[in-house]
C-alpha cells in the first residue's frame, strides 16, 4: 500500500528549521566549551565562505557517490533575503541513501573540525572552532528534513530532492507533527538565548553582580579576555523557563493539529456522502 504524496519545504518551515539550528548551535558551543566569533570581519566572511563550500561540497560528493546526477547548487532565499545555498538533484535516491547525503556534512565536517580545534593553536584553532559552530548550526535544515523523511517515509521510498524541498510518499501527518515540534524547539532555544543575552546586557550596562544573575566570567587567552558561562543555578533557571515556553507553544500546536485533523475528517465525511448520493 502506497502512502500519501508528501513534501517538506524548508521555506515553509523556517520557524522549525530555526529551532533546530539554534539547538545545534548550543550543542556545538557545548562541544567546544566556549566560543568567541572572529572580531575581524574579513576573517569572519572568509570563514563563512569556506564553511559553505565545504558543507555543500560534501553534499555534492556523497550524492554523486550514490549515483545522483543533474546536481546543482543554488542560492536559497526567504523572500528577498539570502539565507544560504542548497543542493538539488535530478535523480531520486532511496531513503537511507538520501539520509546519508543530508547528514554527511554534520557527521563528517563537524567532528573533523572539532578534532582540529582541540589540537591546533592560534588562527588555525579559531578557524576550526568557527567551522564547528557554523557548520553544525547550518545543518539545522538538513536535520529537520532528515527527521521528516526518517519518520514519514518507508525504507524503500524514493526521495526527490529539489533543494528547497523534498518530495516522497509517506505519512504527511507526521511531517506536520514534526513541524510543530520544531516550533516548540524554537521557543525553547530562542527563550534560552534571550535570557542569556538579557542577563549579559544587564551585567554590561547596569554593572550588576553577574554571578548573582547566574553567570560567571572566566578569564581566557582570547582577544575578549574572558568568557561568560552559566552557573549551575543559572543554567537550571534558564532551562526551566525555556521548557515552560516550549510546552506552551507545544500545547498550542497540538490543539492546532487537532483542529486540522477534525477539519480533514469532516471533509472526508462530506466527500463520502457526496459519492454515496451520486451513486444512488
Amino acid at each position: 500500500m502506497q502512502g500519501e504524496r508528501c513534501y517538506v519545504s524548508v521555506k515553509e518551515s523556517l520557524a522549525a528549521v530555526a529551532g533546530f539550528a539554534l539547538l545545534l548551535f548550543y550543542v556545538a558551543v557545548l562541544l567546544l566549551g566556549s566560543f568567541t566569533p572572529p572580531a575581524d570581519l574579513v576573517v569572519f566572511a572568509l570563514g563563512v565562505l569556506a564553511t559553505l563550500a565545504l558543507h555543500e561540497g560534501i553534499h555534492v560528493a556523497v550524492a554523486y557517490a550514490f549515483g545522483a546526477r543533474g546536481i546543482s547548487v543554488k542560492p536559497f532565499r526567504a523572500s528577498w533575503i539570502l539565507v544560504g545555498v542548497y543542493v538539488s538533484t535530478k535523480t531520486s535516491l532511496r531513503r537511507d541513501e538520501w539520509l546519508v547525503v543530508a547528514l554527511a556534512p554534520l557527521l563528517v565536517l563537524t567532528p573533523a573540525a572539532l578534532v582540529a580545534a582541540k589540537t591546533l593553536e592560534g588562527l588555525a584553532r579559531e578557524t576550526a572552532e568557527f567551522i564547528v559552530v557554523f557548520n553544525t548550526m547550518g545543518a539545522g535544515g538538513d536535520l529537520f528534513l532528515a527527521l521528516a523523511v526518517l519518520l514519514s517515509a518507508k525504507r524503500d521510498a524514493l526521495i526527490h530532492d529539489e533543494g528547497e524541498r523534498v518530495v516522497f510518499e509517506g505519512s504527511c501527518s507526521r511531517v506536520a507533527a514534526l513541524t510543530s515540534i520544531g516550533k516548540a524547539v524554537l521557543a525553547f532555544s530562542a527563550t534560552f538565548c534571550c535570557l542569556w543575552l538579557g542577563v549579559l546586557a544587564l551585567c554590561a550596562f547596569l554593572r550588576l553582580d553577574v554571578e548573582a544573575l547566574g553567570v560567571r566570567l572566566i578569564e581566557t587567552e582570547k582577544a575578549a579576555g574572558y568568557a561568560a558561562r552559566l552557573t549551575n543555578a543559572g543554567l537550571a533557571t534558564f532551562l526551566a523557563v525555556a521548557l515552560i515556553a516550549a510546552l506552551l507553544v507545544g500545547l498550542a500546536e497540538y490543539k492546532k493539529l487537532g483542529r486540522m485533523g477534525e477539519a480533514s475528517a469532516k471533509a472526508g465525511e462530506k466527500k463520502d456522502n457526496f459519492s454515496a448520493t451520486a451513486s444512488s
